[in-house]
């Protein structure tokens, strides 16, 4: 058996190591070039479909800028026309107070009928000085 030599661990080795040590990074660059290049192609994408939508966006906001004056446009018209309405019946209130419709008494509506009855079926007159 082999004896070993016991060394202390404040004794410096007597020789350098004859192996290369293993590095654990290796110089190749070609991963991390592929992956910003990945990158720079997903960032393309990315904006074009940003751009996409931007145009999209704008192209609805039209449409609803569209419906917002429609909508404008029938209320306006709602209260104009509810305007007219109650200027003519406040009219037709005030001009009705000044006109005045009294149905006909039982005084009135004798004197009615004589006015309306022929001359024939009144009673007899006495012939008047004209007539004679």
């Amino acid at each position: 058996m082999a004896t070993r030599k016991q060394t202390s661990s404040d004794e410096l080795p007597s020789s350098r190591p004859q192996v290369v040590p293993h590095t654990y990074g290796s110089s190749d660059h070609s991963f991390t070039l592929q992956a910003v290049i990945e990158m720079q192609k997903t960032l393309g994408e990315l904006t074009s479909n940003i751009q996409a939508l931007t145009k999209s966006v704008e192209s609805n906001k039209s449409k609803v800028d569209d419906l917002v004056q429609w909508k404008n446009m029938i209320l306006g018209g709602a209260i104009t026309i509810g305007a007219i309405v109650t200027m003519l019946a406040f009219g037709i209130a005030k001009t009705w107070d000044y006109i005045s419709i009294k149905p006909p008494s039982a005084k009135n509506s004798q004197s009615i009928e004589q006015n309306t009855t022929p001359p024939s079926l009144t009673p007899e007159r006495k012939p008047t000085e004209k007539q004679k």
